[in-house]
Parts: C-alpha cells; structure tokens; sequence
C-alpha cells in the first residue's frame, strides 16, 4: 500500500478528549479532526484515560470523595457521551467507538472485564510506573497480554526509566502480544524505533492498529514541533529537521531561515523546545516555560501558518514503513463491522486460554 492509501484507510483508535480525559477538545471536535484524512466508510474511535473519568465523575458529583484510585461500577456515562457523538456524527457518515486507555498499574488494572463490557475496545497502557529494566518491561508486557481486557498494547515504543533500550526483548514482548491475540499499537506520537519495528513486522501473527495519540490540535507550532520531535523518538531525526527546515523554507528568506533553523539543529535542542513548548501548550505562560527570543519568534510563525500539505507527507513518512505488510495485518484499515468482530474473536481466544 502506498502511504497515502494507509492515510485515507486508517481509522484512529488512539484519541483523548476534554470531556473525560486530558484532551484540549470536545468528543465532537476530536473525532472530526482525526477523521480529515478517511475516505468513506469513516470511523474513529475515543479513548479517554480511565483514570481521568473517576474525576471527572467526582468533579460532577456523581461520584463520592475517596475514589481517586478506584474505577466506577459501571462507564455509562462515559460511553453514553460518546454515543451521542456517535449518533450526532452519524448524518456525516462518520462513526465514533467507544474505546478506554485503561492504566496499569503495579497490580495490574483496577478494573474487572465486566465494568468495561460496555465498551466496543480497551488500549492498555502504563504511565505512572517506572519501568527500569528490560525484564520489568518484557513482564509488563507478558502479564498485560495475558489480561481478559488487554485489546491494544499502547505505544510499545514509550517506556520510562529504562537504563538500556537496546537490550529490550523485543523478540518476546511481539510474540507475547500475537500469541494472546492482542493488537500491538503504532503510535503516531511516540512511533517504535526502526529495530524494534522491523521485529514487530517480522512477527507471525502479530497484528497493528495505527493512532495518533491525539491531544491537542490547537497550536500549529504544538503539533508540529512535538510530531518532529516524536520522529526523533523513532530514530529519524533527519526526517524531522528537514520537515521543520521546509517549514521555515516556506516564507523566510535564506539568512532569517538559518537563524530560525539553529533552534533546532540537533536532537537536544529539538527534545528541550519540545518539552518547554509542550509545557506552554498546557497553559503555563512564556515566563515559566522560558522561550529564547528566537524560539518565541519560530513559534509565533509556526502557529500562524494553515496547514499545508506538508504536514501530510510528514505523515506519510511514517506511513510509509507499512507499505510492504499486508492489509489484513493492520486492524485500523478495517470497515468498522470486521474490527469489532476482531476484537470480539481476539477476547474468546484469550479466554479460551
């Protein structure tokens, strides 16, 4: 496939929003967004982070004080939300999932299958632990796989803490995850690093599911500093320089462009303005995050500059490392009827285990 097919074919699975989650948009405005690209049939599905609906829920009042780390006895309001968006969006031939970034936490989740039953997947994830050895990681993944409610492993290419990346099992982690019939998640934001995907490729069985993680699509110079960034993540920094090069290209003449440039001319300084601009994204003023006068002025132009179709071949970048696998071993390409029946397969046979 080419990469531009997979954009237009991808349904995101991966997607928060600020009506139960840390996202900076409505369900409405979320699920319209990550569908820009589709073709028809289009759908989409949220994924709000379990956590964040119990405070929500208690923000409300719908929950007693004293719940921070437990979960509700049910997700109805949850879901019921993101079934109305789903009806809403019905009239434009977009579909909405119900889907929930469940945490993992040191005892696993906190959850039982029976309170997420109303949900149509679950992505499972960890960010709160830190996982400081290449064994914690491959026993995360393991104890994970085996979970009855573990459909998607998300971004296994985000761990924290640990002390050697190149020694991560990767060989075991995949094969744990297709032996358990459970997706293995390509995140757009923090994507696999080339060895560990041309594992994941190589793995029998082993089937993917394309998100965006998306957060936040406000801020132009946001998105597009932290996706170069998050390209860097992944091993390709000189994919990322030449997207924000072509960036600045685009108006500045020769000498203003160089200076402009020189912000983030290597993997460090494009990491510290990814981090101080995502800090400023979440609402801390320039004062507290600290901008250089040249950083604030690139900036102040990216945010100002539309969306062009640049950004889509940044995308297509990435896209493009899928152009040799078969279809049916992407999960997010399906038509929504044959995913829910794979998600739905995938839960006997871990079951059945």
């Amino acid at each position: 496939m080419k990469p531009l097919e997979i954009l237009q074919k991808n349904h995101d699975l991966h997607l928060h929003s600020r009506d139960y989650s840390d996202g900076k948009h409505t369900m409405l405005e979320t699920a319209r967004y990550a569908a820009r690209y589709q073709q028809n049939p289009r759908w989409v599905g949220i994924s709000d982070h379990s956590g964040s609906i119990i405070q929500r829920l208690m923000r409300a009042g719908k929950l007693p004080g004293g719940h921070e780390h437990g979960y509700p006895d049910d997700f109805s309001g949850y879901t019921e939300r993101v079934r109305e968006v789903d009806e809403t969006l019905k009239g434009d031939g977009l579909r909405v999932l119900a889907g929930i970034e469940q945490e993992w936490g040191i005892g696993g989740p906190r959850n039982i299958p029976q309170e997420l039953s109303q949900l149509d997947y679950i992505i499972t994830a960890y960010h709160q632990r830190r996982l400081t050895t290449p064994y914690a990681l491959e026993t995360y993944y393991y104890e994970m796989a085996c979970h009855p409610t573990s459909d998607i492993a998300a971004h296994p290419g985000w761990f924290t803490g640990c002390a050697d990346p190149a020694a991560i099992p990767w060989q075991k982690i995949f094969r744990d995850l297709a032996d358990h019939a459970v997706l293995c998640e390509y995140n757009l934001t923090t994507p696999l690093p080339p060895a560990a995907f041309e594992i994941a490729v190589n793995t029998r069985n082993l089937i993917f599911t394309i998100g965006s993680d998306l957060h936040d699509f406000r801020q132009n110079s946001t998105l597009r500093i932290c996706s170069a960034w998050s390209e860097t993540n992944g091993g390709g920094f000189s994919a990322a320089r030449g997207y924000l090069n072509d960036l600045v290209n685009l108006t500045f003449p020769a000498q203003p462009a160089r200076e402009l440039q020189s912000t983030f001319a290597s993997i460090d300084l494009l990491t510290d303005l990814e981090s101080r601009l995502y800090n400023y994204s979440l609402g801390r003023s320039t004062a507290e995050v600290a901008f250089s006068a040249l950083e604030w002025k690139l900036v102040q132009y990216l945010d100002q500059l539309p969306w062009y179709e640049l950004d889509d071949r940044f995308i297509q970048t990435r896209l493009a490392r899928f152009a040799d696998l078969p279809e049916e071993r992407i999960a997010s390409l399906l038509p929504i009827a044959d995913f829910l029946a794979l998600i739905a397969r995938n839960r006997r046979a871990r079951a059945s285990r």
